[in-house]
């Protein structure tokens, strides 16, 4: 009885590190927060002085587009608004 009961509990604890390790080691997404089509110049430099200020990591594709983290579009947009 107490092998079965120790064996469960064995299962149980590894199943939730596979689990942690499984959710903790999955990509963070860049997503659009801008799009070139809705920003001048002078809008798109101020965001991404905020972006700067803030430490928020973005990139720029060629058209202009703007991707942050997934993760951080809460931070952004508290930011940015």
């Amino acid at each position: 009885m107490k092998n079965v009961l120790a064996s469960s509990f064995l299962l149980l604890i590894l199943s939730g590190v596979g689990l942690f390790y499984y959710v903790s080691v999955q990509p963070d997404p860049y997503v659009i927060f801008a799009s070139s089509e809705n920003l001048t110049f002078d809008l798109r430099e101020a965001l991404l002085i905020r972006f700067k200020s803030n430490n928020i990591l973005y990139q720029v594709d060629s058209a202009g587009n703007i991707y942050i983290l997934k993760s951080k579009v809460k931070t952004a947009v508290i930011c940015c608004s």
